[in-house]
């Protein structure tokens, strides 16, 4: 992969959670938007992410900012609440289980890194996404099983990838639902509305 194709591939991913941010959270007339961000640990990929978060934050939406909030440690949950930001970030599933735990109920954005494991693993935007459309459901079932239902946003994947989707979902006991799209401004806003019962599984095939 070129420098160039990876940084399509951090910007674009990045895209897709930050839209799934904003479009879940309600405006505040005339106030700038802040999304907070908890982080499970210290870690360089991590970093990454966020770098890469704040960076499309200020292209896509120039008016709102990253708040950090720091770790899952003692005193999170009183930051969290003092924190007034319509959308949270959390960074990694440490992060994303606790704010689930504490009955958060503002949206939530969602990254992690599983691994890095090459040459299996491929980053993108803080996540290293398996090529296999299975091992990818998996991962996300694990992190999150109480999960019930899964929406599947594919960039330009071919057909396989969705009946392989399809399948693994079944199995796992999930219900699924594919959106083939050839840019993140096709999201089907309707998906957006059930936050916290699925997640997106990203298949950025063009971007390798």
């Amino acid at each position: 992969m070129t420098p160039v194709e990876k940084r399509r591939g951090w910007r674009g991913a990045a895209t897709a959670l930050l839209l799934l941010v904003f479009l879940v959270a309600p405006a505040v007339p005339g106030r700038a938007q802040q999304v907070g961000v908890l982080r499970s640990m210290r870690a360089p990929a991590f970093d990454t992410a966020v770098a890469a978060f704040r960076t499309e934050l200020q292209r896509t939406h120039p008016k709102a900012s990253l708040v950090e909030l720091g770790l899952v440690e003692p005193g999170w949950r009183e930051r969290v609440e003092a924190f007034r930001g319509p959308a949270l970030l959390a960074v990694g599933s440490v992060a994303l289980e606790a704010l689930l735990d504490a009955g958060e109920g503002r949206p939530i954005g969602f990254t992690m890194v599983l691994g890095p494991r090459p040459p299996a693993g491929r980053p993108v935007a803080g996540a290293a996404m398996e090529p296999s459309a299975a091992a990818e459901i998996e991962l996300i079932h694990t992190v999150l099983p109480d999960l019930d239902r899964l929406a599947g946003l594919a960039w330009r994947r071919p057909s396989a990838w969705q009946q392989e989707a399809a399948e693994s979902c079944r199995r796992l006991g999930l219900s699924w639902r594919a959106a083939t799209v050839a840019s993140v401004e096709e999201m089907p806003a309707s998906s957006l509305t059930r936050r916290l019962t699925w997640a997106w599984v990203t298949g950025v095939s063009q971007m390798w």
